[in-house]
């Protein structure tokens, strides 16, 4: 009979997000384990109540489109599933309390996955208001304060933040990500399509950023960085693309006007998110890739940059100078200036050369068996 594992996360596929992507890989290798698994996770549009996807049965709860609801809708049916599963596994930020809770009462192990720690950092990397930054980190300090049995850092960086804080050493075990090569090999794309739709001329050096408008992702300061790049580079270009979801209009407009402010919108096409599948077609395209995030629990973007060969300019900030590798420029976090001449050192091809170093699904599901195949 196989080991059933039970599962509380607030995002799941189809939402698109890099940890997203992360817990499908890591169930579905799971399900090719021989494990059952099982998921509770809050429910999107278009999407069914109850699917069997991919071996993984999936559970999803309606809470009106809120994570702080979640908890709330989700609980009874996490409670009657945790009957017969051998341990729940949950993430930051507003599962992890019900799952603990749960844990403790159906006396069953809680582990945590964890991405990274913003406690005292909130004013550091948002432009939240103050009374969300004060209302966050007490948020976030409350969660560590429920019962966890093994936090599950997902780099090195990551498990010093989780000791620093006072989680003791036995009960962490680091497990890095895992990224899937196929899809993120170069040869597999053609720029055709891309090249017809952004329309830059072909002289042009084209440096791409994705991920969240927010000012963790650094964004603000690589918009920053344009006025002092294109003095030394006239035909540089920015392809930004920008998650702008009802949750992100807020910053997308920010940067929009930024744009507009800086006047430097002949240098930069603010593009709405595209799919995941479509997305290496656009790093295939540029000459660079720029992650000027101010923090990072392991940092996709960064290493899926790698996989594809293309040069990086990327801040010297928690987990990414620990999973880059190739052709590599370093830039000071929150430093437009430091963008800048990391950019410029990028475009007279001058790079610090960094050995290859894998992160494979394959390695990461087999760390997460051998982990369950030991817990009680």
């Amino acid at each position: 009979m196989s080991k059933k594992l039970l599962f509380c996360f607030e995002n799941y596929y189809p939402y698109v997000g890099g940890a997203e992507i992360l817990y499908k890989n890591i169930l579905e290798g799971l399900v090719k384990k021989g494990y059952d698994v099982t998921l509770v996770t809050h429910h999107i549009k278009e999407t069914k109540n109850y699917e069997k996807l991919n071996g993984v049965k999936i559970h999803r709860i309606k809470c009106f489109e809120n994570r702080f609801l979640f908890p709330l809708f989700a609980s009874k049916k996490l409670w009657s599933l945790s009957k017969e599963s051998s341990s729940i596994t949950t993430s930051t930020y507003t599962a992890l309390p019900l799952a603990s809770l749960i844990g403790l009462f159906r006396n069953k192990q809680t582990i945590a996955i964890i991405h990274e720690l913003w406690i005292n950092k909130w004013s550091r990397y948002t432009d939240l208001s103050v009374m969300k930054k004060i209302f966050f980190s007490i948020f976030e300090r409350i969660i560590y304060m429920f019962k966890v049995d093994i936090y599950i850092p997902v780099s090195d960086s990551t498990k010093k933040q989780l000791l620093s804080y006072g989680i003791k050493k036995n009960k962490i075990h680091r497990i890095y990500n895992g990224m899937d090569y196929s899809h993120w090999d170069s040869k597999k794309y053609s720029i055709t399509d891309v090249t017809k739709e952004l329309n830059i001329k072909r002289n042009s050096f084209k440096a791409i950023f994705y991920g969240r408008p927010g000012t963790s992702k650094g964004l603000p300061y690589l918009i920053n960085a344009v006025p002092h790049i294109i003095k030394k580079i006239p035909n540089f270009k920015l392809i930004a693309i920008v998650s702008n979801g009802p949750e992100h209009k807020k910053d997308f407009d920010r940067i929009y006007n930024l744009i507009q402010r800086l006047n430097i919108q002949d240098n930069v096409t603010l593009k709405p998110s595209v799919s995941y599948k479509k997305l290496p077609e656009y790093v295939k395209y540029s000459n660079i890739v720029i992650v000027p995030s101010l923090a990072e629990g392991f940092g996709f973007s960064a290493y899926e940059a790698c996989l594809m060969g293309k040069p990086l300019v990327v801040s010297k900030t928690t987990s990414l100078p620990e999973v880059v590798f190739g052709k590599v420029n370093f830039s000071v976090p929150k430093d437009s200036r430091s963008i800048a001449s990391a950019v410029i050192k990028s475009y007279k091809k001058d790079f610090t050369r960094i050995p290859k170093k894998d992160f494979t699904v394959e390695t990461m599901v087999d760390n997460y068996a051998k982990f369950y195949s030991k817990e009680k």
